[in-house]
């Protein structure tokens, strides 16, 4: 984001209006592309951070007081925090599908029950006074139709109930679908080479049939509602006046006025309002309880799985000792046994074994994501990790930025990092050089292009302990020797 103060808040009232505060803005982009940075930061009355903070402090009392637009981002704010912090057992936990499906159906319920849940107190309230006068111009005959009245309410909930049910079978299979779909498009070329074609889009509309069934299910039941709603002030009408005629009572037409536009108001909340929101109040509930479940998952806390100790002076070469190191995984019986070694400034340790045999699994153990049970890790004061993983995570942008990672743009060391690295020829290559977009998870990378351009992010870091794991394995011979040597 751009550090210089937003151009709206000092701009003047015609400036506003016809949003010629933007134009240095457009100016830039006919010089050069855009970049993100060059952007203005968020005004202060958008920003979603405030109530973030709001939420994750009083997260009991929202479903009284927040609704609309605010909720829903600091819903979103919130789950992507909680996103950042999960351990990695959690993650593998959570597929991409639920957390799509938790960020916009389900937060969009929250939103919708904001703007409808007052009408829950409203019709009840609409309710006792339309029948007090009916009842101080018919006495007791209005009993009949305050009972009516009782079982129009008790269907609407019954309605809102059982489509609660259905909602969540329908999420269910909405997850199982996005998570399927994901699946699919990941692997499409497997699945062309194999000629999977057939089976595949079998399996997605067998899941989309289940699918589409609670839909229609839903759909009913919402019938049932409307009919309820529509055919209320009718029945209402016909039971008073039935019963007034059955007693022979006189008809007063300034009565029968009256009469006629309270219980015509009635229907309108019964239809709209107070059905409505019985129907979100349901599907609210089944939100927030998918949204406490995933708030509710294990977070990353490496104090808690290895406890590690801060003991060396910046003084001392010694940078990690560990001593008879053993961990475990929560969700496996794999575990590592008596792990000792130490590390000083400058040097260069490397794990070799068989496949399977820990070699991830201690550097996972390092970083907290696997518990440690037994042993000794002591760091020198101030010592930070920097982690390479085995599978490069690319995000869809430019090379630049998925190698600056949010970090300060300094030239000398971002070239210093892809020569280092090997990936200095292949961004030269690329017509747009280094503001060349990957697309999503680096598409149009290779798998050496992926694992070099992880590898220059991690160098651009310049943190003190790096853990590499298997840095090699996707680059050729004379590139692995360049990063080797570089």
């Amino acid at each position: 984001m751009s550090k210089d103060q937003h151009p709206y808040l000092t701009a003047n009232p015609f400036s506003k209006i016809f949003h010629s505060w933007i134009s240095s803005l457009l100016s830039l982009r006919r010089k050069r592309p855009l970049e993100y940075r060059d952007l203005f930061d968020i005004l202060p009355d958008d920003q979603s951070e405030p109530w973030i903070d709001r939420l994750e402090k009083h997260l009991g009392l929202t479903r009284a007081f927040l609704a609309g637009m605010h909720i829903r981002c600091a819903y979103h704010g919130l789950i992507f925090r909680k996103m950042i912090r999960l351990s990695m057992g959690s993650l593998g936990a959570q597929t991409s599908g639920k957390i799509i499906n938790i960020m916009t159906n389900d937060v969009q319920t929250v939103d919708h029950l904001g703007l409808d849940a007052h009408f829950l107190w409203i019709g009840t309230l609409e309710t006792i006074v339309v029948l007090v006068i009916l009842w101080s111009h018919v006495g007791f005959t209005i009993l009949l139709a305050m009972i009516y009245t009782l079982m129009v309410i008790s269907v609407q909930i019954l309605c809102g109930k059982v489509m609660q049910i259905i909602w969540t079978k329908r999420v269910q299979q909405t997850d199982l679908r996005i998570k399927l779909m994901n699946e699919i498009v990941k692997s499409i070329h497997l699945v062309k080479m194999y000629v999977w074609e057939r089976p595949f889009q079998l399996k997605v509309e067998r899941v989309r049939r289940k699918e589409t069934f609670y839909v229609i299910l839903k759909s009913l039941m919402n019938s049932v509602k409307i009919v309820n709603g529509y055919s209320f002030s009718l029945i209402f009408f016909l039971i008073v006046f039935g019963l007034l005629w059955y007693r022979r009572a006189t008809f007063n037409t300034d009565f029968f006025t009256i009469a006629f536009v309270l219980i015509s108001y009635l229907r309108h909340t019964y239809l709209h309002g107070f059905a409505t929101s019985c129907v979100n109040l349901s599907q609210y509930w089944v939100a927030v309880q998918r949204i406490q479940e995933f708030l509710s998952a294990g977070e990353f806390n490496q104090q808690k799985m290895v406890a590690i100790e801060n003991e060396f002076d910046s003084e001392n070469k010694l940078t990690i000792d560990i001593q008879n190191l053993s961990s475990i995984w929560e969700s496996s019986s794999f575990q590592l046994r008596d792990v000792t070694f130490s590390a000083r400034t400058g040097e260069l340790i490397i794990v070799i074994g068989s496949i399977a045999s820990g070699k991830s699994s201690l550097l996972m153990t390092l970083l907290g994501e696997m518990k440690m049970i037994d042993g000794t890790v002591k760091l020198n004061r101030n010592a930070r990790f920097c982690y390479v993983p085995q599978e490069s995570w690319i995000f869809s942008d430019s090379i630049k930025e998925n190698i600056l990672f949010g970090m300060e743009f300094n030239e000398k060391k971002f070239n210093e990092s892809i020569y280092a690295a090997g990936f200095d020829t292949d961004i030269a290559n690329f017509q747009y050089g280094d503001s060349t977009l990957v697309g999503d998870n680096g598409v149009i990378l290779s798998g050496g292009q992926k694992a070099r351009l992880s590898l220059a992010r991690a160098l651009y870091r310049d943190e003190d302990i790096y853990l590499l794991d298997d840095p090699l394995s996707a680059v050729d011979v004379e590139v692995a020797r360049h990063i080797f040597e570089k």
